[in-house]
């Protein structure tokens, strides 16, 4: 028997970044087109958005009366995680995390991360990463030099960078823990395009409003 999975939004209630979620891009906010990437992972997977503001989860469902709207009280990231599956999926053993602040997402991403996770009992984690070649550069221990990381300082390591709130899947024993990845983490990789509409900054929020007309033929076909 699969294991049961619950899909949870959290979004703190915040005068600055709230409007962002709720702007029209296209169609739809960025708020609603994440929660429809969830809906799309499967009938039988709950949906939850988590959060304290009362407006945003009358917005939500008066617009998609399929996802749970729970009452966040924790402030803590993963605190409000472990908060909403208790209320409306104690018995989950999966917990998928999506970020409206990323509104646009391949629409299998989803499904193809909680799957990956459910296929693979070594894993504790999967996570959606952006991959990256060139050189990485740390801080040496003298002044304010820096040091090229690499066997010989003149390779050009593959680098993978988790894109937060993009799409992760784990176990919900990791999230009990305090957690919310574990230590044996499997990647799922993305291109760098859905990256770039982050709307937690200016630059990424423009980019979204630009890319709104073309994206839903491009989440289709990734």
């Amino acid at each position: 028997m699969s294991p049961k999975v619950v899909i949870v939004v959290p979004v703190r209630a915040d005068p600055t970044a709230v409007p962002r979620l709720i702007e029209p891009l296209g169609p739809k906010s960025a708020l609603e087109r994440t929660l429809a990437h969830a809906l799309t992972a499967g009938d039988d997977i709950p949906v939850v958005l988590a959060t304290d503001d009362q407006d945003l989860r009358r917005f939500v469902q008066e617009r998609l009366p399929r996802v749970i709207c729970h009452p966040r009280t924790a402030k803590d990231y993963v605190a409000a995680v472990n908060e909403a599956v208790a209320a409306t999926a104690k018995d989950a053993e999966i917990v998928a995390i999506l970020e409206a602040t990323h509104p646009y997402r391949p629409k299998a991403l989803v499904a193809r991360t909680i799957q990956n996770l459910i296929a693979s009992p070594e894993f504790d984690s999967v996570i959606a990463v952006e991959q990256r070649h060139g050189h990485v550069w740390r801080e040496a221990t003298r002044g304010d030099l820096r040091e090229l990381l690499g066997p010989e300082g003149n390779e050009e390591p593959t680098v993978y960078f988790e894109q937060r709130g993009m799409a992760l899947a784990t176990r919900r024993k990791i999230l009990m823990g305090g957690h919310r990845v574990g230590r044996n983490v499997a990647f799922e990789v993305i291109e760098r395009i859905w990256t770039l509409a982050d709307l937690k900054d200016s630059p990424g929020t423009e980019f979204a409003r630009l890319l709104a007309p073309h994206v839903e033929t491009w989440e289709t076909q990734a």
